[in-house]
């Protein structure tokens, strides 16, 4: 399993990591993680950033020779800008659901990409104001035993 979740991970972690985006930084700056990053979150300069969380399995169905789970995995934005959150969301959601990403998911055992919920805040941090989306996302991954 763990080989499937690391591989799932990366799938979504490369397609994130590859949607039209420069940062404010500049085109070599690093705006997406894994987790959290360690740097001061005072700074408003690590702003935005898109956090691509591990994914969860629960399995679903068993036939005789495959195995179908429900993967789940969080994909959450944090911006200072309220109107920079939307198009980063939706440039996310754009590159998953493209053809030629689904051919990138099927090529890991995922499909049928769809978003089960999204939830937004905003709360204060020092004198920022933060700013965050977060999307779950479900795919079907079928792998044959």
């Amino acid at each position: 399993m763990s080989t499937r979740i690391a591989t799932t991970w990366q799938t979504i972690y490369d397609l994130v990591g590859a949607i039209d985006y420069t940062h404010p930084q500049g085109a070599g700056y690093k705006y997406v993680y894994g987790a959290f990053p360690d740097k001061t979150i005072e700074d408003s300069t690590i702003y935005p950033l898109i956090i691509v969380h591990n994914p969860e399995f629960s399995q679903t169905e068993q036939t005789y020779n495959a195995i179908s789970n429900k993967v789940s995995i969080d994909i959450e934005v944090y911006t200072t800008n309220a109107a920079l959150i939307d198009s980063l969301s939706d440039k996310i959601i754009t590159k998953i659901e493209h053809s030629t990403s689904r051919n990138t998911l099927a090529s890991s055992n995922l499909y049928t990409p769809e978003i089960t919920s999204m939830m937004s805040s905003t709360y204060r941090k020092g004198a920022m104001k933060i700013h965050l989306l977060r999307m779950r996302y479900s795919f079907r991954m079928v792998y044959v035993r």
